[in-house]
Parts: structure tokens; sequence; C-alpha cells
């Protein structure tokens, strides 16, 4: 399985790159806060989505086809792991097909991983009748597509997939102009949603009664005070901030003097996604100060910043869930 990274240097090359059409012109995608460049002239076309898909749109530029789409991911995987199962999926399905199908990545100075791949495609009955440009920009039914996947941003469980699909005599200049597409990923905040105006209240005439003779007050029925229940001491976790993670396991060691702990973690979390078990990950806890109690064996909840796999993590919240099996300390 062939996989490129490009270095830092290598997409400023790739950047000025001349693609051989017109000036570029952006497009804006308001609702998810992102900006692209596509060589102009194009003409837009919305495309019928599929499956998980949210939205799909296509810009015709000459022989080629520039797509936009924005995909929900599994509640129960994270969208890093769900684009590489899409990823080896794809390359699965063209394995046999020539040219074979290549895997790519774009590192963004470590700030964000963008991974795609290029592979032959057939054009399927469906989707000629549904998007007919399609078949009309590539001449035939058999095509060229290169892609690009990335989240779509630190938040949400959702997948950005922008790519160009070619010709097939065109496979080079395809992956070339994909991977310009994908550098010229922007984000910018997303615009809000406007909210309706709610009805007006209709207020009902107010109609006049004749005054009542006035009534003797009942005496008040004292009633006996109801004891006071004790009030519940109630631990809440804070909510993922973006760029947070939330790690749930097992304390392994202590270091008392480097104000440190080893983990064991079987659970992680992300904002805006549910729990996803792991195994075989350990984690080192740098802490302001240990908690009493703690020890070996403790059930623990940390939330601390994302540096990413093999990173230490620097805990801004520490909850014991329980203490440790007896023996243990």
């Amino acid at each position: 399985m062939l996989q490129v990274r490009l270095a830092l240097c290598s997409m400023l090359a790739l950047a000025s790159v001349c693609v051989q059409a017109g000036s570029l012109q952006p497009v804006m995608l308001s609702k998810w806060g992102i900006k692209l460049d596509i060589p102009s002239p194009l003409e837009k076309h919305e495309v019928p989505v599929q499956g998980d898909e949210v939205s799909s749109e296509a810009y015709v530029q000459g022989r080629f086809v520039y797509i936009v789409k924005v995909t929900n991911a599994p509640q129960d995987a994270l969208v890093s792991t769900e684009i590489e199962r899409v990823i080896q999926s794809e390359m699965k399905a063209a394995a046999n097909q020539k040219p074979a199908p290549k895997r790519w990545e774009i590192d963004l100075a470590g700030e964000e991983l963008i991974k795609g791949y290029t592979r032959i495609i057939q054009l399927d009955g469906r989707t000629v009748a549904s998007a007919p440009f399609l078949a009309k920009a590539m001449g035939g039914k058999t095509a060229i597509l290169s892609l690009a996947m990335t989240p779509l941003d630190a938040e949400s469980s959702q997948v950005l997939s922008v790519g160009v699909m070619g010709p097939v005599d065109a496979s080079s200049d395809t992956r070339k102009r994909a991977e310009q597409f994908a550098l010229s990923i922007k984000r910018f905040p997303k615009q809000p949603e406007v909210a309706q105006a709610p009805e007006p209240v209709k207020v009902p005439p107010v109609i006049a009664t004749p005054p009542q003779p006035a009534l003797r007050p009942a005496k008040p029925v004292v009633q006996a005070p109801k004891p006071k229940q004790p009030k519940a001491i109630v631990k809440v976790i804070p909510p993922l901030k973006k760029g947070q993670i939330e790690l749930s396991g097992a304390v392994m060691s202590v270091d008392w003097l480097a104000k440190s702990l080893n983990m064991s973690v079987d659970s992680v979390t992300l904002p805006g996604t549910k729990p996803v078990a792991v195994s075989g990950r350990t984690k080192l806890v740098l802490l302001d100060r240990i908690p009493e109690g703690i020890a070996q064996g403790s059930r623990i909840t940390v939330i601390g910043k994302n540096d990413g796999v093999g990173v230490p993590i620097k805990a801004d919240y520490l909850d014991v869930k329980s203490a440790a099996p007896k023996g243990n300390s």
C-alpha cells in the first residue's frame, strides 16, 4: 500500500502548479464555514445525497468535475477512524484495476492531516441518471476519481470530502488538481441560522364581571413542616471544549515526586461524540496535585488538551471514579 506524504516545501511547490484553466474562483460554503478555490469558468450542479451524506455539490470545469461533500460519521466512531476505514475500503475495491489505486496524504505542518486516494471508478446507471453531466464531462462511464478527506471541524462528527473526477487519460492531472483543491481549504466561523420570528399571541378580550360580596377569610390550616432531605452531592464532569479529549481507564502507577501517573486507557471521547472503547493504550498524565487516596487500580477520568497519540496529557480535570482494589498501593 503506497502512501505519499507531502512536506511543507512540497506543498508550496504544489500550490504554485499552474492548472490549465483561468483564474481561481472562490466557492463559499457558509453553512459549514468552508472556503475553497476552483479554476474558472465553472458550472455548479446539485447532486442528490446518498446514504450518510448531508450535502453534495459538483462544479464542472471543462473535462474535470470538482466535488464537495459533507458526510456524517457513525456516532460510535472517531472521524479519523471513519476516514481511514473508507479509504481502505476504496483501495480494496479497486485493488485489481489498472492503473492500481494509490493513497496520498498532505500534512499541513502538523496542524491537520488530509488523507486521499486515487482510483478508477465506473459510473453506474443510477449515477448517470441523477447526474448526467458527469458522463458528459468524462466522455463515457469510466473515470479517474482523486478524493481527499478530513474532519469538517474539531467539534463535529462529520467528514469533509473534496476531490476531482477526470477522464481516464488524465490521471496525473486529476491527482494534481485534487491535491491543489485540498490545499485551498480555508475555515471561517459558520453562518448562524436565522430563527423565524414567533407568531403574535392573540389576547382574548377582557369581559367585566360584577363585583362579588366580600368573603370571610378561612382559617389557615397549619401543617407540620416536612423534614428536610439531605441534598445529594452529584459530581458533574465538565463538557469538552474544542481541542480537548476525555480519557477513562485505570491507574497503572503513581509518581508522587514528578506529580504524574500512568494509566491504561479503555475509553476515548472527543467533543460532540460518544465514548469509543479502545484497548492496549496507555497515557502519561501530568498533574498540578495528585489527589489523596489515588493508587494503582483506581478508576479515573482525565480531561485535557488533545496533543495526539504518544504525547503526555496535562490534566485540566481529574475525577477518581472508584478507589483502588484492596491490596494495591
